[in-house]
């Protein structure tokens, strides 16, 4: 607990709870709005069709505790089953079978995952808000440029319009290629391309698996089976692709408890979709006002990556939405209840928000009191009575590794 003089005790918030809110809501939602997504497949002659029956998936319970996954370099998974019938058209009938999918690495108590006995961890990245961005900019001749950024689940592409009405798709600052030869190198492989969930794609690969091994039957005039057509490497090998090769799934900083808090309370603008430390410009990197309460503006690597590398602060939280929420006291003269809200910045700009340790919550005092507060991006001095939200804590800017080394 963490004392504060005008509210008197403030628990320390769960430094976890991003990594197990997403987790969960992977669990619960979308494990099964992926599986709906695999299509019902049939062969060339439409005469056989498979299909899975993802109403009833099962995922068992790991077959292994996590200490004896890290004594014996295992993985802490759960195996994925899933019912799947072939049905033959012209008799109608249906073979149906219960399938092993493959493993999903299970997320532990400590927010982790135990990847082949390792610890790792997936920490978090912030991108720019899908949607299409125009702008337009001079050349080194003076002539105008006209540029559209296209931002979206998948990743980002920059589109570039020259003075002959031509349209190039811009690899780097010095390198761009025609839209035309970019449409046509993406060609059948679009959706696998833009498909960077990881399930999602280990289930393309298996939708080709299953699609060329139904070919294959037929053209050898062999009876397919539920069972010989479904293999679980694609899902497999996806998993252990991401864990041991994805820049965001590191191994755990274990050198002691606080280095595992910090680690899991990184963020990152690099990565799939993300910016690079060659091209990110200083805006991008320097702090700004909306990071107030939701980015530690100290913490942050050093040397290339310097401003792309950072901790959430202390009481930030992911929304609904995606966006980073700091926690706010509502100055109510209705309610002498100070309640709590989570705001994004794009919304707490508007309001007149006083520091944590400012306002005392003696209602007796307040009407002489003058205090410091922010709005829209500026620093402002006025009465109390102007003050719509306050910070619950005065520390809430920043995360405690940055803290004085006194305060732990």
């Amino acid at each position: 607990m963490l004392r504060d003089e005008n509210e008197g005790m403030s628990t320390i918030p769960g430094f976890s709870q991003i990594q197990f809110e997403g987790f969960c809501r992977f669990i619960d939602q979308g494990l099964t709005e992926e599986l709906h997504k695999f299509p019902k497949i049939e062969d060339t002659d439409q005469e056989i069709e498979f299909q899975l029956f993802v109403e009833t998936y099962q995922l068992v319970e790991p077959l292994i505790k996590e200490r004896d996954a890290v004594y014996e370099s295992l993985t802490y998974s759960s195996e994925l089953y899933v019912p799947a019938g072939l049905i033959w058209k012209p008799g109608r009938d249906m073979q149906e079978q219960t399938l092993f999918i493959g493993n999903i690495p299970l997320m532990n108590s400590l927010g982790t995952f135990i990847v082949n006995g390792i610890y790792r961890i997936v920490i978090n990245q912030i991108l720019q808000s899908p949607g299409i961005y125009y702008r337009s900019e001079l050349d080194h001749n003076g002539i105008a440029v006209y540029t559209g950024t296209i931002i979206s689940d998948w990743g980002r592409s920059e589109l570039e319009i020259d003075r002959k009405a031509r349209i190039w798709a811009r690899v780097s600052r010095k390198q761009k290629i025609s839209i035309l030869v970019l449409l046509s190198a993406m060609g059948s492989n679009l959706r696998e391309i833009l498909d960077n969930d990881q399930l999602g794609l280990a289930l393309v690969r298996l939708e080709n698996v299953v699609r060329g091994t139904i070919c294959g039957a037929i053209r050898h005039k062999l009876i397919p089976t539920p069972q010989n057509l479904v293999t679980s490497t694609p899902l497999t090998t996806t998993y252990e692709s991401f864990f041991g090769l994805h820049p965001l799934s590191q191994v755990l900083d274990r050198t002691n408890p606080l280095t595992q808090i910090v680690h899991g309370r990184k963020l990152s603008y690099l990565g799939p979709g993300g910016l690079t430390g060659r091209t990110a410009s200083f805006r991008i990197r320097d702090i700004h006002p909306s990071h107030y309460g939701r980015i530690c503006p100290i913490d942050t690597s050093e040397g290339i990556n310097v401003g792309l590398i950072g901790s959430l602060a202390i009481h930030a939280r992911i929304g609904h939405w995606g966006s980073i929420e700091s926690p706010f006291y509502e100055i109510s003269q209705r309610s002498k209840e100070a309640q709590v809200f989570y705001l994004a910045p794009s919304i707490d700009e508007y309001y007149m928000v006083a520091t944590g340790n400012s306002l005392a919550l003696n209602r007796d005092i307040q009407e002489e009191q003058v205090v410091p507060a922010r709005y829209r991006q500026e620093f402002l001095t006025i009465a109390w009575e102007q003050i719509h939200l306050r910070s619950i804590f005065p520390f809430q800017y920043f995360f405690y590794w940055s803290f004085p080394h006194s305060f732990y």
